[in-house]
């Protein structure tokens, strides 16, 4: 796992849930690079899920995992 998915698990499993300016603002990482970390590494894994709510995507994990 990349470091910058690797502080969005961290982030998520103190938060519960959050937007991706949330995350943005915590990981301390662009954007984009987070937002493609979620999509293209955390949600294919399976283990960061997202739902819509209030008009924007909010992000969660899945399940704790801390073997990974």
């Amino acid at each position: 796992m990349s470091e910058v998915a690797e502080k969005i698990v961290e982030f998520l499993k103190e938060k519960k849930e959050a937007t991706i300016k949330e995350i943005v603002d915590a990981v301390g990482s662009s954007y984009t690079y987070v937002y493609l970390t979620i999509v293209f590494e955390l949600l294919p894994k399976g283990i960061v899920d997202r739902k819509w709510e209030n008009g924007k995507f909010v992000y969660y994990l899945t399940e704790v995992n801390d073997n990974e």
